[in-house]
């Protein structure tokens, strides 16, 4: 039967291959404000439900739930990932209580979903009261410019805080933007079709499900023993370039905590995810770097640590307690992550740098670059805590004795030379090389299999 080429239909049709959609509970009563089926991207089998904004504001009445839930089941018993497409004015008021409890199940379906399949939410409207939970609760969020997500519209967040409602403007509240900048949006796109694709992009880049790893793509011996080409430390974003295979960096969470930088791609075709961490460390770049972590570890994605930091971010005291739970949260992750992990120390990785990141507990396989400095903390910071005599004691040539003393404890202390002869370090390795090497590496670390002890989970410190 023909079907009414509708706003969520045309965005179904957008995100799967021509001529594979095939839509589910077409005709249930109450059930019009979404649209969901299955179908095929680049010819892989995702299951999909779009909420429809031209029907009934595409509100969630308990029809509406329903028809999503029995998709993310359908998902969950076949091993196919989802992908929702959000655009809703929030619970349907006439379902009352109804609507309340059918928003339950869904939080609770997708979080018992949560690790076994890719969930991917692409926001392109409005998502309203518990309607912008259900998004969070995926894998990654994926929105247009124009989306918003809001739990309480800027109306009554002005009435609550005791503001002029001209005083929360609707994108600064629930803008994607916004969003974005907090943390609350893996991508933001320009517009519908830009997110579309990067849906797509997203999708290529994960299994189908936990239990398989994601196609390795075709590569040549020439382009597999291609010389790294940016090799400058305070470059991240160049080196990671430099590192993928062409075309297939795709950046999560790029307008959130720019210390640390996510990215999913290929490497000699095979996936992984590159995370960089430069200068201080936030602990929002923490808290970014721990979710990706886990995403890359649900899916059998090993990951790769860029690291050139010299700590964590001094944070104001209403704010250090906040700072060493998300220190804590990326410890966690990176410890319990039981897929492949390979670290690469650039330049610098001091104190709990070092620990989070380069430590010999956290990886399969540590290099470092020639001059790279580990250390408990910085050379300058070093010789101020322990020189402090001999400084006091020079004179005329204070200065020219701390940098002799500087220059002393970097090579004598902290040099990466010193942790490779201690075992804590793998191999200097040539900049120009580390493609190869990693590449060398994951084709070791292809067969890894390791599990944490047997638990019911551990406890995340949230």
């Amino acid at each position: 039967m023909v079907r009414e080429e509708t706003i969520a239909r045309r965005r179904v049709r957008a995100l799967l291959d021509p001529n594979s959609f095939v839509e589910l509970d077409a005709l249930v009563s109450g059930g019009e404000g979404v649209v969901t089926g299955y179908g095929a991207a680049d010819g892989r089998p995702v299951y999909i439900f779009a909420q429809d904004p031209s029907e009934k504001s595409g509100a969630v009445s308990a029809a509406h739930a329903a028809k999503i839930l029995k998709a993310l089941r359908l998902a969950r018993s076949c091993g196919a990932p989802v992908v929702g497409m959000f655009d809703s004015a929030g619970a349907w008021l006439e379902d009352g209580v109804l609507a309340m409890n059918a928003y339950a199940e869904l939080f609770a379906q997708a979080a018992r979903m949560s690790g076994v399949v890719p969930m991917v939410g692409v926001a392109l409207g409005a998502c309203v009261g518990a309607g912008a939970i259900l998004p969070a609760l995926m894998d990654a969020v994926i929105a247009s410019e124009s989306a918003s997500q809001w739990i309480v519209g800027p109306g009554a967040t002005a009435k609550e805080l005791g503001l002029y409602p001209g005083q929360v403007r609707d994108k600064e509240l629930g803008g994607a933007q916004a969003h974005a900048k907090r943390g609350g949006v893996a991508i933001l796109a320009r517009d519908e079709a830009e997110a579309i694709g990067k849906a797509r992009a997203l999708l290529a880049l994960l299994p189908d499900n936990s239990l398989e790893s994601v196609e390795d793509e075709p590569t040549s011996d020439a382009d597999i023993n291609r010389a790294l080409t940016a090799v400058d430390p305070a470059k991240p974003e160049a080196i990671v370039s430099s590192l993928l295979d062409s075309g297939t960096a795709l950046p999560l969470y790029a307008l959130y905590a720019g210390s640390v930088t996510v990215t999913l791609g290929r490497v000699g075709g095979r996936a992984v995810g590159i995370i960089t961490a430069t200068g201080k460390i936030c602990s929002g770049g923490c808290r970014k770097a721990a979710r990706f972590i886990r995403l890359c570890d649900c899916f059998n994605i090993p990951i790769i640590s860029l690291v050139n930091t010299d700590g964590i971010a001094a944070a104001a005291p209403r704010d250090l307690t906040d700072t060493i739970k998300a220190v804590a949260q990326l410890s966690y992750a990176i410890a319990e992550a039981t897929t492949a992990k390979l670290t690469i120390i650039t330049r610098d990785a001091v104190g709990a740098g070092y620990a989070a990141f380069g430590g010999r507990a956290s990886a399969d396989a540590v290099y470092a670059w020639p001059g790279a400095v580990i250390s408990p903390i910085t050379p300058e910071a070093a010789v101020a805590a322990l020189n402090k005599d001999e400084l006091g004691a020079a004179k005329g040539g204070v200065e020219a004795t701390r940098q002799r003393l500087i220059d002393g404890y970097a090579r004598d202390v902290a040099d990466g030379a010193n942790a490779a002869r201690l075992g804590l370090i793998d191999d200097i390795i040539e900049p120009a090389d580390t493609r190869r090497l990693l590449i060398s590496a994951l084709e070791m670390l292809q067969g890894k299999r390791d599990q944490n002890p047997p638990k019911k989970h551990g406890n995340l410190p949230l």
